[in-house]
């Protein structure tokens, strides 16, 4: 969905109700083609059923570290720093930590997600412009 919005600002339409008013081809061609995919993900997966129950039967204490080592490939592979590997590793810790002490997630990513913000609001989004976001197309 981001990277629907994403699209959206840069070809300078503005997500929300008037969306459906302003350019009903656009939304209901948008929609016709989430019906499409999950259309396409049934026919794919289907087949593979009998593949996704064989892992299942994959051992616990054999299938995490692979999955381990896919998150520390993933996290170098995005910047090849090892920064990176460390805030994944952190970040696992601090969820594995929150889960046994059966905290809640979503206050301590608002929290971070402020904090962030607060710091460098336009870090991400800012491009020099008043507004935050990409260029609109022409």
């Amino acid at each position: 969905m981001v990277m629907l919005l994403g699209a959206l600002i840069i070809h300078g339409l503005t997500s929300g109700p008037l969306l459906l008013a302003q350019h009903p081809n656009l939304f209901w061609g948008v929609v016709a083609s989430m019906y499409v995919r999950n259309a396409m993900l049934l026919l794919q997966n289907l087949p593979l059923i009998g593949m996704w129950v064989q892992l299942l039967k994959i051992p616990y204490s054999d299938l995490f570290p692979v999955i381990i080592l896919f998150c520390l490939v993933g996290s170098y592979s995005i910047n090849n720093s090892t920064t990176d590997v460390v805030i994944m590793l952190i970040c696992g810790i601090i969820g594995y930590l929150m889960k046994r002490l059966s905290l809640e997630a979503a206050p301590f990513y608002g929290r971070i997600t402020t904090l962030l913000f607060r710091t460098k609001p336009c870090t991400a989004w800012c491009t020099g412009r008043s507004a935050p976001g990409p260029e609109p197309g022409p």
